[in-house]
């Protein structure tokens, strides 16, 4: 019976999940995340929390079935890249799902049916899921179902009928949509793109440090998370993440770092957009956006247009030679605590 179970998860698709974790965050919600990740089926799982920070915000042995990396960091400026590719570089599967630590997978078929996707190219690479939302105001009563029931339970109660939200009650709530026009990375032509914001939450977006500009509704794309996308939401085989040399790590806290890489597939791989079908949609848990430095943002900006100015091979030999360097040590480590 061993041998069978054991032959049975050698043909399933072996599949990492990537998320980082960096200052202040919910645990909370990335126990939610971890959960709903291990309701995935039909696949080989690998979760990978790739954490840094003053300190770790876990009790030991407390993410069970979890590969936790920590990188102590003193200051409040983060290489979102670095990061990722940390987690990237340990990860055993052979393909990279990289999530965010509030975002829920509803389907639990959802990484499986993107293997099927994939997998009729050999340079595929799929991006961007379809987004809702779940409001702020929701969140703890979701999360009371979640812990006293379970997630299934807490999922089953949401209820879908309002455009890019989800909520556990019939109360409509007041959303003001905007849209705008942003480069489409598969053909490189502008295309239009939805955004949304709850009235109720509009001013507990920004922490007290926020530069708002006077357009706030243009400004509104970086400044909070309400694509009707998960723009850093990829799904790539770990061998195309690694010949292009996987996350740039000129980048620091919020913004950009997916963008950039999402430019470099371009340039080598065939990129494809995850259906906009309800068993692709994820879930994120809406929250207080104080991670977001609008002047940080701005000069990674100006380096993503840098990059994008110089030939794409001198790109992917430096981010290459910098992807190395993580797996020298991390072999290095390894052979340590041999």
């Amino acid at each position: 019976m061993y041998q069978n179970e054991l032959s049975t998860r050698k043909m399933l698709p072996k599949i990492s999940v990537v998320f980082r974790l960096y200052e202040n965050f919910s645990l909370d919600r990335v126990f939610l995340t971890i959960q709903s990740l291990k309701l995935q089926k039909k696949i080989d799982l690998e979760i990978i929390v790739s954490e840094e920070g003053k300190e770790s915000k876990f009790q030991k042995n407390e993410l069970v079935g979890v590969t936790h990396i920590f990188q102590k960091n003193t200051t409040h400026k983060y290489n979102m890249g670095k990061i990722l590719n940390r987690g990237a570089i340990q990860a055993k599967g052979d393909f990279l799902y990289f999530n965010e630590s509030d975002i829920l997978l509803l389907n639990s078929n959802y990484l499986y049916e993107l293997t099927k996707i994939i997998n009729t190219s050999e340079n595929m690479v799929l991006l961007r899921p379809p987004l809702i939302r779940l409001p702020q105001s929701q969140f703890e009563k979701f999360l009371d179902i979640a812990n006293n029931e379970n997630l299934i339970k807490a999922i089953q109660s949401l209820d879908f009928s309002q455009k890019f939200i989800a909520t556990l009650d019939e109360e409509k709530k007041e959303i003001q949509i905007g849209k705008y026009f942003g480069k489409n990375l598969t053909n490189n032509k502008k295309s239009l793109y939805f955004f949304s914001y709850l009235s109720e939450d509009f001013y507990t977006c920004f922490n007290e440090q926020t530069i708002i500009p006077n357009n706030i509704f243009k400004a509104l794309p970086f400044y909070m998370f309400m694509s009707n996308k998960h723009w850093g939401g990829m799904f790539i085989k770990k061998n195309n993440f690694l010949n292009i040399g996987g996350y740039c790590e000129n980048y620091f806290n919020w913004g950009v770092e997916d963008s950039d890489i999402q430019w470099k597939i371009c340039q080598c791989l065939a990129i494809k957009q995850i259906p906009n079908y309800r068993r692709f949609k994820v879930l994120h848990l809406d929250h207080i956006r104080n991670h977001i430095n609008y002047l940080l943002y701005q000069i990674n900006r100006k380096t993503f247009l840098k990059r994008q100015n110089t030939p794409i091979q001198k790109i992917l030999k430096k981010d290459i030679s910098t992807l190395f360097k993580h797996f020298k040590n991390f072999t290095a480590r390894n052979e340590c605590t041999t």
